[in-house]
């Protein structure tokens, strides 16, 4: 069972995982032959969920799963693991249950499972993971057909009696493609006896299917089976995983994990032969050590029954990138019952210039290095491209001398920066040697009229004007052409624009047997600029290379690949300021950047700042427009506040870190308790209350003191109570009595608002429209103002809706002790009737100020 050897992947290999990639469909399969399919796992997540500057990136990589699920002929998606950074954090895990939900909501196929940093590990308990992602978060979701389903999990004694019930910490799913059935056993973190107990049960109920085992531990960084076990309940190492079940289990064919890595080091596999003597598959995959949580990176495996063979590719949808080191990119042997045809050819050349250089293009992807004459000053390699800038009078060429062909099919790109105002030539070479070549020649004169030649080193073989054809700057042109045979050779070029299909026949032929070029040759792409040119210096920029040999495969079209959108969003006040910067095109450039604000405002640019009537959460989304013409798009929420009053009496954004206690606030003094101190601390931007049933817990500011305030805070929580839950704002506090604007929150999430003196209501009731969910954050806003009588003022909203203009609840009263200056306070119970248990409520963003 040692790790299987791993030999180095070839630059010809390499571009056929480019091929996979982005946008592109699996190719095509013979009219009788299977379809190639896509299983996708997501791996660990923990530090994208942890912070806010990280949480984009989950965002963007299962928006990237649901907008390529065609493309890849998507099946089924499984999780690793270590879904959150701190299994007790509500908001880590309400940001990952809301970025997996996108994969809900769009059909697709998905489960989870635990890993070490989702559970306690001296309990196995995992409440909020049991909370966030139930068995009937996937017993009912849409994807559900008989192409797919959730099939149950270990608690639902569905093959006889369980024992335990770990809910979803332990579960199976089933999906079918191209005839093919599968299971996917999802299994915690080191599970214990009973769990693989259950997952025997479970295989010996699908004999027929193929399954694949989804656990957070079992390959490490070295390729070695897992020894670790972190768990003080006992649990299974990847080693006793193997011996237990894995070995003689003979459905499993492949086994996914996470959960290990060493800095970038992150991904392995290896090889072992089960009891029946088949190969067992194993991968390790977990970036959550790189840059940004984990950069994004995603893996994929595409079955192609055809072939009998998984291709596995690495993606990261933010970098807009492929990693084809030999274990990020590799091809893994499975019998599907297909017969495998012989591998096409690699290409004589090919380069995408995904990569940057001065006075150089360097390597290609695949052909050896670029030799260049004409002056390295006027060579670069940017935005996707590879670049001559010859002065007027300047012949520069690029050159692959190391290719040897006499059948050559070459296809490239062109666009020159300007038309200029002399003739220019463009020259693609299908065949070089030594100085003498054939190839397609581009004339542009001025104007943009367009020539194209079947030419030998200069001379006209044949050609003529591209009818309907007006270059402009920046355009891209495709130009081909086929150089074949020796004594004598044939030469044929067509061109056509971007955007345009290719044309079924040739542009221009001719035959040649000039003696020098009857021999095999290399590739050449040279730029001439007539010397009567003004304005200096003419841009060609050169993309999409690609030379095979004549008889083997047809080169695919070029797929374009879409630009990623990235932003920056900065509030002050009213005001945002967004930063698109980062955006970028993977195979081109960037040309246009549009901005709406989520108000009906709008702009473009780089940059760009918008100043919002009222406070209020907006989402602002980025349109990037590469030179292709596709766009890629990226949303980023901004919460703007009026600019603090001057007036303030109190305010706290609790952005510190307390235990049994709230410490002081920013404005007014260090904050009372009552209840009980154990209950309280600060975390997580947000002073935080353990409410058990029947328990009333208080935060006073007694140094504020005021006859006419304006208090409002924020409160949400963890979980909706089977029984009532009131939260109030109070705006005069004095000695005991108080005047407050009080939710009363009602089994199943609806909502009263009332004006209370001292827990007696004066005014209010429901609000409509308004569901409280677990996380979702409601505003409270009171005032009291003047004495003899005292007015009332209450309203209460959603946090991403605005806040209404008026006040939903207005009373007065004269009680004699109330008609004093008094302090602040927030207040929570809960109902002793409650059987759900304690609730964690989070109060945030508390501000008082004074009424003029």
């Amino acid at each position: 069972m040692s790790p299987r050897p791993r030999p180095a992947l070839s630059a010809a290999l390499a571009l056929a995982f480019a091929a996979l990639v982005v946008g592109t469909p699996p190719a095509p399969a013979a009219a009788d032959d299977p379809a190639p399919f896509t299983f996708l796992v997501v791996p660990d997540t923990q530090n994208y969920v942890s912070t806010t500057a990280n949480d984009p990136v989950m965002a963007a990589q299962t928006q990237w799963i649901v907008d390529h699920r065609a493309d890849l002929n998507l099946a089924f998606v499984a999780g690793l693991g270590d879904i959150v950074g701190v299994e007790t954090s509500t908001l880590q895990w309400q940001r990952a249950s809301d970025h997996l939900a996108v994969l809900d909501a769009a059909g697709v196929p998905n489960t989870v499972v635990p890993g070490n940093h989702d559970m306690d590990l001296t309990t196995g308990a995992a409440p909020l993971y049991q909370q966030f992602f139930p068995p009937s978060r996937y017993a009912g979701a849409s994807w559900n057909t008989p192409a797919a389903s959730y099939g149950g999990y270990l608690g639902q004694d569905q093959f006889g009696p369980d024992g335990v019930d770990r809910q979803n910490l332990d579960s199976y799913a089933l999906f079918s493609a191209s005839g093919l059935d599968f299971l996917v056993l999802n299994l915690e973190y080191n599970p214990p006896d009973a769990a693989l107990a259950w997952a025997r049960r479970v295989l010996a109920a699908y004999p027929q299917r193929r399954a694949i085992l989804v656990t957070h531990s079992y390959v490490d960084v070295t390729g070695a089976l897992s020894t670790q076990v972190l768990r003080a309940d006992g649990g299974n190492s990847g080693q006793d995983l193997w011996d237990e079940l894995v070995s003689t289990s003979c459905s499993i064919f492949l086994v996914v994990n996470g959960h290990f890595y060493s800095g970038d080091e992150s991904e392995a596999r290896r090889t072992d032969t089960n009891s029946c003597g088949q190969p067992v598959h194993a991968v390790l995959s977990d970036y959550q050590g790189r840059a940004h949580g984990g950069d994004g990176w995603l893996r994929y495996y595409t079955f192609d029954p055809a072939s009998d063979q998984i291709t596995a590719v690495t993606y990261s949808p933010t970098l807009g990138r492929f990693e084809t080191d030999d274990d990020s990119a590799f091809v893994l042997p499975y019998d599907m019952g297909g017969t495998a045809p012989p591998p096409p050819p690699p290409p004589l050349a090919a380069d995408t210039f995904t990569r940057t250089l001065t006075g150089a293009w360097g390597a290609a992807d695949t052909g050896g290095t670029w030799t260049l004459t004409g002056g390295t000053a006027r060579f670069t390699v940017a935005a996707g491209a590879g670049r001559q800038a010859p002065l007027p009078g300047g012949t520069v060429t690029a050159n692959l001398t190391t290719v040897a062909s006499t059948a050559t099919d070459l296809t490239t790109t062109v666009a020159l920066d300007r038309v200029p105002d002399a003739a220019l030539y463009a020259t693609v070479a299908g065949r070089l040697v030594g100085s003498t070549e054939y190839g397609a020649r581009l004339k542009v004169l001025p104007g943009g009229a367009v020539q194209l030649h079947a030419e030998r080193s200069g001379t006209v073989l044949a050609g003529g004007t591209l009818p309907g054809l007006v270059l402009t700057g920046g355009q891209r042109l495709h130009v081909r052409v086929q150089v074949q045979g020796t004594a004598p050779t044939a030469v044929r070029v067509r061109a056509w624009p971007d955007g345009a299909p290719e044309p079924t026949t040739w542009f221009a032929t001719a035959t040649d047997a000039t003696a020098a070029l009857q021999v095999p040759g290399g590739v050449r792409i040279s730029t001439y600029v007539s010397g009567g040119t003004t304005g200096g210096a003419v841009t060609a920029s050169y993309d999409d290379v690609l030379a095979t040999t004549i008889g083997s495969a047809p080169p695919p079209p070029p797929v374009n690949q879409p630009p990623v959108a990235t932003l920056t969003a900065t509030a002050t006040g009213l005001s945002v300021a967004v930063d698109s910067t980062g955006s970028a095109d993977p195979d081109g450039t960037v040309v246009a950047r549009s901005w709406t604000f989520g108000d009906g405002g709008t702009a473009t640019g780089t940059t760009a700042t918008h100043a919002y009537a009222a406070a209020g959460t907006y989402t602002v989304t980025l349109t990037v427009t590469d030179d292709d013409g596709a766009t890629g798009t990226a949303t980023r929420t901004v919460t703007v506040t009026a600019p603090p009053p001057t007036n303030v009496l109190a305010a706290d954004t609790f952005s510190r870190t307390a235990t049994r206690s709230w410490g002081p606030a920013d404005t007014g003094g260090t904050w009372t308790l009552g209840g009980g101190t154990a209950a309280f601390s600060v975390a997580g931007g947000a002073g935080v209350l353990q409410v058990a049933p029947g328990a009333t817990l208080t935060g006073t500011l007694a140094g504020v003191s005021s006859t006419s305030t304006d208090a409002q805070a924020t409160v949400s929580l963890s979980a909706v109570p089977d029984n009532t839950l009131y939260a109030a704002v109070s705006g005069r506090v004095v000695g005991s009595a108080d005047y407050a604007a009080r939710i009363k929150v009602l089994a199943g999430g609806g909502v009263q608002l009332h004006l209370v003196r001292s827990g007696t209501a004066l005014a209010g009731g429901t609000l409509p429209g308004v569901t409280l969910t677990p996380g979702a954050v409601l505003h409270v806003r009171t005032q009291a103002v003047g004495t003899g009588p005292t007015t009332l003022r209450a309203r209460a909203w959603l946090d991403g809706t605005s806040e209404p203009a008026a006040w939903q609840y207005t009373a007065t009263d004269s009680t004699a002790a109330l008609q004093a200056a008094g302090g602040v306070r927030v207040t929570t119970y809960l109902s002793g009737a409650t059987t759900t248990g304690a609730v964690t409520v989070r109060w945030d963003d508390l501000t008082a100020s004074s009424v003029p």
